[in-house]
């Protein structure tokens, strides 16, 4: 396990819909516009400014989905049903910013930055 917190949550969403919840960061504005910068959490306000050559996020937004009707045994989840999505959302930490700035990355970074980098969990 890591020694500290490579990510800190700042804040937690709880959402019930009666359609599903998928892509949320797709839902965001483009990252490249002002408005998008608006829309995301804060990094720590004494970290180093994130750089994308540091191969992780800066923000991780994890929606776990929790369906709210029971289905049925044998066949498809009521379409009705959009669930409850718990979405939380992380910003990287001062200290793992501070690492990356000087180029050390702790081994729990490097696993966390390959698994990025593949984009496939396994």
């Amino acid at each position: 396990p890591s020694d500290f917190a490579i990510y800190d949550c700042v804040g937690m969403d709880m959402i019930r819909d009666k359609r599903r919840i998928d892509a949320l960061v797709e839902r965001l504005p483009s990252q490249s516009s002002s408005a998008a910068a608006t829309q995301l959490p804060k990094s720590p306000p004494d970290a180093p400014d994130w750089k994308q050559a540091w191969g992780v996020p800066r923000v991780v937004i994890v929606n776990c989905q929790l369906p709210y009707k029971a289905g049925w045994l044998m066949g498809a989840h009521p379409e009705d049903d959009g669930g409850l999505s718990v979405c939380n959302y992380f910003v990287l930490s001062k200290r793992a910013s501070d690492l990356l700035a000087r180029g050390q990355p702790t081994p729990a970074m490097g696993l966390w930055r390959r698994f990025v980098e593949e984009g496939a969990s396994t």
